[in-house]
């Protein structure tokens, strides 16, 4: 994967290995240049021409960035001592990446070939917003203003569901299923835990594709709900046998708590 940035030094011990300070900061640095552009492209269109791709696609990269900088910083607090590059998850997969690319694809495309697929009421009347002209509103227009704010919210329950999970499992919590107890491992059943047995699948799930529904990507969102259920199905089952074998209250546990992923 090339965002592993091995191919800067790979005789460089910063750099060729999963814990080294030179990936940390290329990575960090990245992150925080997305998330700071976007940031003042999203106010300055929002204070002086509101046009609601633009601010929509403003939401998704700040969202983003943010969702890998949180990764990487919860790990930080509660595992550092097994804080690698791969906390940012940046490098999550070529799957990942490919699925990233294909929605940026999808909303541009359909930006300039079906612009009214992502206008919105408010920026319609005097002055147009942004280039896209004036005009009467549809019910689309209006919809489209409510299903990117859905999809906003499924974004923001999804982020909070994903950091609430790993900062209450702390040093609990890994990226990596464990097929060995540890002696300090426990099974945590308190507060996400409490209702939701995969409180951090559960955000992650919901996360993802309000990303897409946030970009008004038709195409994507359906595509993001099937390949992270198709994920899921396959990881939560296997995770839950290892869990059986650590914790002999986890069968009572699963049956007074859902997984809330839809048919898992």
């Amino acid at each position: 994967n090339f965002l592993d940035f091995q191919y800067f030094q790979q005789d460089n011990i910063a750099y060729n290995t999963r814990n080294g300070p030179g990936r940390f900061g290329v990575a960090g640095f990245l992150i925080g240049l997305l998330l700071g552009f976007h940031l003042c492209l999203l106010v300055c269109n929002l204070i002086y021409d509101p046009s609601f791709p633009v601010v929509i696609w403003c939401l998704y990269f700040t969202s983003l960035a943010g969702f890998h900088f949180g990764e990487f910083f919860v790990t930080s607090i509660f595992n550092p001592w097994s804080l690698s590059y791969d906390a940012f998850i940046i490098n999550h997969s070529k799957e990942y990446t490919v699925a990233a690319i294909a929605s940026w694809i999808e909303f541009w495309v359909e930006r300039f070939t079906f612009p009214g697929l992502k206008l919105a009421g408010f920026q319609l009347g005097a002055g147009g917003g942004g280039g896209d002209g004036g005009g009467e509103a549809t019910w689309w227009m209006y919809g489209a203003c409510i299903l990117s704010g859905l999809g906003l919210v499924l974004v923001l329950v999804g982020q909070a569901c994903r950091s609430g999970a790993m900062w209450t499992a702390g040093s609990n919590f890994n990226h990596v299923i464990a097929t060995k107890k540890e002696k300090e491992h426990q099974l945590v059943t308190h507060g996400l835990y409490r209702y939701l047995r995969h409180p951090s699948y559960f955000g992650w799930f919901w996360w993802s594709i309000g990303l897409q529904v946030l970009l008004l990507n038709p195409v994507c969102t359906l595509a993001y709900a099937a390949a992270s259920w198709r994920f899921f199905s396959r990881r939560i089952p296997f995770e839950e046998g290892q869990l059986e074998k650590f914790f002999p209250d986890y069968p009572a546990y699963k049956r007074r708590t859902i997984i809330g992923i839809p048919f898992i």
